[in-house]
């Protein structure tokens, strides 16, 4: 795992006036803070890091709030949330500076049983879906715009609506397949498949007069899920 790091400014770090354990805690606030404008940890949590008591951890962010280096959001019933300031004792600028205040910038979540926080973590992830178009394996012949085109929207419906995203093996198989037939036929069985909601294409029955509700067999030539 790579090691992370928060560069504590070196005016906190000379300040006599603020104890070790202060520059601690903001160093870790900093930390918890990344590249985004607040920081909002627990309490206990602050506590289980820096190795003191909930009572000792409060007394470092009061002191750093003394000193006008963090700004403390305090919200009842949930957890508190911490601007922090960036050049010294005398600038109340937040770091990563904006021209909203900090109730505009941030809504501090919810700490509750249902969990909103995870779901706010969860949604800063960024998914990729690996669309296979720089691999050895995908056909020149189908190297087109238009096809191109609906291979992505292909890949996108298998990974959103069908929550299955497609693997490089089946990747393979199925350009294998697509390739075979003319770029026109190969677009339509794709939006074929899409159209009729399979996790599969089948290229060979594009021309056959099937009911749209009935899902094609193996048998017929089709690529079916992982």
């Amino acid at each position: 795992m790579k090691e992370t790091f928060a560069p504590v400014p070196n005016s906190i770090l000379k300040n006599p006036k603020l104890s070790a354990g202060s520059k601690l805690c903001f160093g870790r606030l900093l930390q918890y803070k990344g590249k985004g404008k607040v920081a909002f940890p627990s309490v206990q949590a602050l506590s289980r890091e820096l190795a003191v008591t909930t009572r000792q951890t409060r007394k470092y962010l009061r002191k750093l709030e003394e000193a006008n280096l963090l700004r403390i959001i305090r919200t009842p019933g949930n957890r508190n949330s911490y601007i922090l300031h960036s050049r010294g004792l005398n600038d109340s600028s937040p770091l990563n500076d904006s021209s909203s205040t900090p109730e505009q910038q941030f809504t501090p979540p919810r700490n509750d049983s249902s969990g909103a926080t995870k779901e706010i973590i969860k949604k800063k992830k960024k998914t990729t879906v690996q669309s296979f178009l720089d691999v050895d394996f995908f056909p020149e012949k189908l190297k087109q715009p238009d096809f191109i085109k609906s291979w992505e929207t292909w890949i996108g419906y298998r990974a959103k609506e069908k929550k299955s995203r497609i693997t490089e093996s089946t990747a393979k198989a199925q350009l294998k397949k697509l390739s075979k037939i003319s770029i026109q036929c190969a677009i339509e069985t794709i939006n074929r498949s899409i159209e009729n909601g399979w996790t599969g294409i089948f290229p060979e029955n594009t021309d056959t007069q099937q009911d749209s509700n009935t899902k094609p067999r193996e048998e017929f030539g089709g690529i079916n899920n992982d």
